[in-house]
């Protein structure tokens, strides 16, 4: 999974920009060019959108705090 974040207060103080910023990112991955070099690189350019990709986090930090003795 890969992310891109911005604080909570960049959100609520500039909505539009924020708007514009996820637009910005979805567009570009749904470019060929951009997946083929995406693929070719092993990274990955699935757009799930903002609400999802919280969502997911939110589950991975989740599994993480109830793995954690594992880890330590």
């Amino acid at each position: 999974m890969r992310g891109f974040a911005v604080t909570n207060e960049f959100k609520s103080k500039y909505p539009e920009r924020y708007t514009k910023l996820a637009q910005a990112f979805e567009s570009t991955l749904a470019r060929k060019d951009v997946q083929k070099f995406l693929k070719s690189s092993d990274i990955g350019g699935v757009w799930v959108g903002p609400e999802r990709a919280t969502e997911m986090m939110v589950e991975n930090y989740e599994t993480f705090k109830t793995y954690k003795y594992l880890l330590d």
